[in-house]
C-alpha cells in the first residue's frame, strides 16, 4: 500500500505493447518521472499501441526533473501504431510536461487515442497538459491525427468525457491528401476543455493531392459542452510566432481550425478566446460555393462562439 514514485533512469527501446493495469489496491497513485536533467526517450516502433492505459487510473507521468524542463519522450515510429491509448474506464490520469511523437496513418485514430471502454464508464478525468505533441523529431513521415476520441456509446456514462488538453504545443499533423486534424472527436465524447494550445507547422508544406487540415474538428451528435478557449493557431511556432502556416501548391486544399461539423443540442459547446493568424494558404477550389478556409466553422449543434471573449 501507498503511493509509487518510478524513476527513469535510461533510454529504453520496447519491443512489444506495455499495458499499464488497474492495480489492485485502489486510492493510491503511481508517479512516472526522470530521474536527471537529461532527456530519456521511451518506445519503439510497433504496428498496434505501445502504450496501452488498460483501466489505469491516478497514474501520472511528468516530465520534469526539479520542476522544470520536459525529459521525457515518448514515440512510437510505426505509421501504424499508436503512442497511448486510454482504454477500459482509464480515469483520473495525467500526461505533462513529456514530448509525444508518433507518425499514426489513419481515419479515426491518432498518436494518442482515447478509445472504447467495456466497463460501465468512459475513460473519464483524463489531462494531457504543457506536452510537445508532434511528428518522430529528426525526420521521418508525419502523422494523420495527433489525439483521437471515439469511445463506446452505449450509454452516456460509457462516454470519453471530462478530458482536458490543456497549454501543448501540437505541429506538424499532416498527410498529403488526407484528412488531417490535430484534435478530432468522434463518437462517444463529450465534456472535453481544449484550451491554451498552440497548432503550428513548422515548414511548408506543398500537397500533391487535395488535402484538409483541420486543427479541433468535432463530429457526432453526442459530444455537448464542448470548450475551446485560447488557444493559438497559425506560424512555425508557438503562440502564432515564426513565419506563416504555409500550405502551397496547386491541388484543391482546405483549412479549417476550429470545425464543428456535428455536434450536440443537449449542452450548447462554447467558442471563445482563439486566435487565428499568421497563414498562407494556396488553394484551387474544386467545387463552386463549397468552403476552403475557416478559422471557425459551425456547421450543425449548439455552438456559442464569442460570447466572453
Amino acid at each position: 500500500t501507498g503511493n509509487v514514485t518510478v524513476l527513469i533512469t535510461t533510454n529504453i527501446v520496447e519491443a512489444g505493447t506495455i499495458s499499464l493495469n488497474q492495480w489492485a489496491t485502489a486510492g493510491f497513485t503511481i508517479t512516472i518521472s526522470p530521474n536527471s536533467a537529461t532527456v530519456r526517450t521511451i518506445g519503439g516502433n510497433l504496428a498496434n499501441a505501445l502504450f496501452i492505459l488498460n483501466g489505469a487510473d491516478n497514474l501520472t507521468i511528468d516530465g520534469r526533473f526539479g520542476g522544470s524542463g520536459r525529459y521525457l519522450r515518448f514515440y512510437n515510429t510505426n505509421n501504424g501504431g499508436t503512442t497511448f491509448r486510454f482504454i477500459n474506464d482509464a480515469t483520473n490520469n495525467t500526461i505533462t510536461y513529456c514530448t509525444i511523437e508518433g507518425t499514426r496513418v489513419a481515419a479515426t485514430n491518432g498518436v494518442i487515442e482515447f478509445s472504447t471502454t467495456t466497463g460501465a464508464n468512459g475513460n473519464d478525468n483524463n489531462t494531457i497538459s504543457n506536452c510537445f505533441l508532434r511528428d518522430i523529431s529528426g525526420g521521418g513521415s508525419t502523422p494523420q491525427n495527433m489525439i483521437v476520441s471515439n469511445g463506446t456509446t452505449t450509454t452516456t456514462n460509457t462516454y470519453n468525457s471530462g478530458i482536458t488538453i490543456s497549454g501543448n504545443e501540437i505541429f506538424n499533423v499532416y498527410r498529403s491528401g488526407q484528412p488531417c486534424t490535430s484534435i478530432l472527436l468522434l463518437g462517444g465524447t463529450t465534456d472535453w476543455t481544449i484550451t491554451g494550445n498552440s497548432f503550428y507547422l513548422t515548414s511548408t508544406v506543398a500537397p500533391g493531392a487535395a488535402t484538409t487540415i483541420m486543427g479541433i474538428a468535432v463530429n457526432t451528435n453526442r459530444a455537448n459542452n464542448i470548450t475551446v478557449s485560447n488557444n493559438y493557431f497559425g506560424g512555425t511556432s508557438a503562440n502564432i510566432g515564426g513565419t506563416p502556416w504555409t500550405i502551397s501548391s496547386g491541388s484543391s486544399n482546405a483549412l479549417y481550425f476550429i470545425n464543428f461539423l456535428t455536434s450536440g443540442t443537449t449542452t450548447a459547446s462554447n467558442v471563445n478566446g482563439n486566435v487565428i493568424g499568421n497563414i498562407s494558404l494556396t488553394s484551387t477550389p474544386g467545387s463552386t460555393g463549397a468552403t476552403y478556409f475557416a478559422g471557425i466553422l459551425i456547421e450543425s449543434g449548439r455552438v456559442n462562439v464569442g460570447t466572453a471573449s
